[in-house]
């Protein structure tokens, strides 16, 4: 088996590696060597070996790379001259291609079926043309968008929501995913929801439309009066069929908010769209600048050429100002442009404007004779919201009662109306009776209804409603040997290195005992938080590796020496470092204290410094007592993976792990078809909320891996040693 799979690897290799060398071999006919024939034999055809198939385990499967190799008498044999030698390029990419398309056509089918487990409707186009890669990610919208109506439908609308932000996450270019995730997000995340409805306003103009009456009945259900004054305004000049309706969404909006920027904008503009509404604008903003006598005039004459909301704001604002004869007087000179529902609020406003109570009972008995209807009820409630008046409301209440409307989706807007009529005339016992009249009128109201309620008046068309839908170490200094700096001691005098030792003065005894004093103290700081911190609890076995790292430096690693200016710059840098560091450590003790995390680090961090100017100055030719190579030099850095991290250090990593870990889950919650959201490192899911702890982010397996990987390589080393 290990055979095979070594000429497995040798075949995949050698396709490319031969056919490039017979390729340059044939190119320069004559001046190189035949790279695959045995230069010993003669070269003639059928004579002379295949020198490239002799490493091979079995030499006759060099064919597939080769298909000149024959069997003959006396073996193997090339059966091409010298000369005819050529490559095989066609082999090459037909082996490469088949295994490229096997390869891709396996992951098609095991993605297609993985994905068509969970639950997701793609088709194997989608997985296996790139073009169509995009699609996968429509398909998981609509796929957690048809999850979302379920849970929705089953009264579980956490989960319910949960899916649907995942779907609109996954498509956010889908409208009805767009639309839908915007209504359902526009009480909780109002910014995020206007920025949805704005988004979708721009991107969507066939359906600009309904979008526009959908966000201002999301603004009007929370009062957001501001943004209503720019999305009507918006409409009115971007040429919207509503316009009217608009005009008197804009009127109200701004007579809430005091602000007249919007309707000075619409009165500036020179575009035609502008033009008809003109006369509205100056009027009002004459009104609101306290000139009457000028707002008068202007009301007096007729606007021939408005719209008729021009005409029902013109009579409007004179019964307003109590000019009841002159409004009725010219809403009879309009005749029948105006409906019939206009003609009726503008007759009941102006008769209980001038008190004229007999004809308003009248004019009420009149609407009441025939069968109460939705219009009728939705004038009646908008006049006695505005118009309290105790006797039309009982009558008008009694005939509601006596029509028995059945309370549907479709008539909730009626008994709200209703209900606000009867709460604008504080008649608490008709209130007390609507309760015992049907009990489903603690029924929870949504968004849209109160809209409804509150524009009694409007002819905001419902438009279209849509629902949801959806580094390798290297020890041979090569780059080093290459500059000149390092030289390379092939023998490795152990006794000689003994012999030195004995010969040292004085000083270097002395040298060594302060670098076991400064060993010994390091040691002493770092164990308490060796013994409290978990991620450091590999510390204990530092002092060990250390010892083994530097004894297989002398006795197997690259004896490798630094020259005298190299070493004596080494030292004194390490050796200035080292000081810098033990000053700054000890001013941060005096500040917080010996056993704080900062000063531990950096008294580590000039333990090492140290130890790397003793061992620059131990590795010197002229001393020779540790080589300057990857285990030593190991060995010195080794104390900063048992030192505590800089809390700011810390809590960045472990910050960054977290935030990538919870990541990641989320994203494999997603591929299985499980709706979550992330929050930082907090995972939501429908029935729970899971957080990524500190302990989990891994940092303890990230620094205790690498201690243990320099401990393997310490083995790998001991093991090359030997087989050297």
């Amino acid at each position: 088996m290990t055979g095979w799979l070594a000429d497995f690897f040798r075949f995949a290799w050698g396709l490319l590696y031969w056919n490039t060398r017979k390729s340059w071999f044939r190119w320069r006919r004559g001046r190189v060597a035949c790279p695959c024939q045995s230069p010993s034999d003669s070269g003639r055809a059928f004579e002379t070996q295949c020198e490239a198939s002799m490493s091979w385990n079995e030499q006759l499967r060099f064919r597939r790379v080769c298909p000149l190799l024959v069997k003959t008498e006396n073996g193997l044999r090339c059966s091409a001259n010298t000369a005819d030698v050529r490559p095989f390029w066609g082999r090459t990419f037909g082996y490469y291609g088949g295994t490229a398309a096997t390869i891709y056509l396996v992951l098609v089918l095991g993605t297609f079926a993985f994905l068509r487990t969970v639950g997701y409707p793609v088709s194997v186009l989608h997985v296996m043309w790139p073009g169509s890669w995009h699609r996968i990610t429509e398909v998981r919208g609509w796929y957690f968008m048809s999850r979302a109506e379920k849970a929705f439908a089953a009264g579980q609308p956490a989960e319910g929501m949960l899916y649907l932000t995942n779907a609109y996450q996954f498509d956010p270019h889908n409208y009805q995913i767009a639309i839908a995730f915007a209504q359902k997000t526009q009480l909780s995340s109002p910014v995020l929801a206007d920025q949805v409805y704005q988004r979708l306003l721009a991107q969507f103009p066939s359906e600009r439309a309904a979008t526009a009456q959908l966000w201002f009945r999301a603004l009007l259900a929370r009062g957001d009066f501001s943004q209503i004054e720019k999305l009507a305004a918006d409409q009115i000049l971007g040429d919207s069929p509503d316009a009217p309706v608009w005009m008197r969404a804009l009127i109200f909006a701004s007579r809430q908010t005091g602000s007249t920027e919007a309707l000075e904008r619409i009165r500036d503009d020179s575009t035609p769209r502008a033009a008809p509404w003109r006369q509205v604008m100056q009027c009002e903003l004459l009104l609101r600048a306290q000139e009457t006598a000028q707002a008068r005039a202007l009301l007096e004459r007729r606007w021939d050429d408005a719209p008729a909301y021009a005409w029902f704001y013109q009579v409007s604002s004179l019964i307003e100002l109590g000019d009841t004869y002159n409004g009725l007087d010219l809403l009879e000179s309009y005749g029948r442009t105006l409906d019939d529902i206009a003609r009726a609020t503008l007759h009941l406003r102006a008769y209980a404007v001038s008190d004229a109570r007999q004809s308003l009972e009248r004019y009420v008995d009149l609407i009441l004779s025939t069968p109460l209807g939705a219009p009728a009820i939705t004038l009646l409630s908008a006049h006695l919201i505005r118009y309290q008046s105790p006797a039309i409301l009982d009558r008008f209440y009694r005939k509601f009662i006596e029509a028995r409307i059945p309370l549907t989706g479709d008539t909730l807007g009626l008994y709200l109306s209703v209900y606000a009529a009867v709460g604008a005339g504080k008649d608490i016992e008709k209130n007390a009776n609507d309760r015992r009249h049907d009990p489903r009128r603690e029924r929870r109201l949504t968004a849209d209804s109160r809209s409804r309620a509150f524009v009694l008046s409007g002819r905001i068309r419902p438009g279209s409603r849509r629902g949801i839908a959806g580094h390798a170490p290297h020890s041979d200094g090569s780059a080093l040997r290459a500059s000149g700096e390092i030289s390379r001691q092939a023998p490795r005098p152990c006794d000689g290195r003994a012999a030195k030792m004995k010969s040292l003065p004085l000083s270097w005894y002395t040298a060594g005992a302060a670098i076991a004093v400064l060993l010994t103290v390091q040691i002493a700081l770092l164990w308490p938080h060796w013994v409290s911190n978990p991620d450091l609890s590999h510390g204990f076995f530092t002092p060990l590796v250390f010892a083994l790292l530097i004894a297989e430096s002398v006795r197997h690693g690259t004896q490798r020496f630094l020259r005298p200016n190299i070493a004596t710059c080494v030292c004194a840098a390490a050796l200035l470092a080292g000081l810098v560091l033990l000053g700054f450590g000890g001013l941060f003790a005096a500040a917080v204290g010996w056993s704080h995390t900062m000063v531990v680090f950096v008294l580590s961090c000039a333990l090492v410094s140290f130890l790397l100017a003793a061992l620059a100055t131990a590795s010197a030719r002229e001393v020779r007592l540790v080589p300057f190579n990857w285990s030593s030099l190991v060995a010195v850095a080794l104390w900063l993976l048992t030192a505590p991290m800089p809390p700011g250090t810390y809590t960045r990593l472990t910050l960054g792990l977290q935030l990538a870990v919870s990541e990641n889950v989320v994203r494999a919650l997603h591929l299985l078809g499980i709706a979550a959201t992330r929050d930082g490192n907090v995972i939501n899911l429908a029935h729970a909320v899971v957080g990524v702890e500190d302990a989990c982010s891994g940092v303890r397996s990230l620094i205790s891996c690498v201690f243990v990987g320099f401990f393997f390589l310490l083995r790998s080393c001991v093991a090359v040693g030997h087989a050297r």
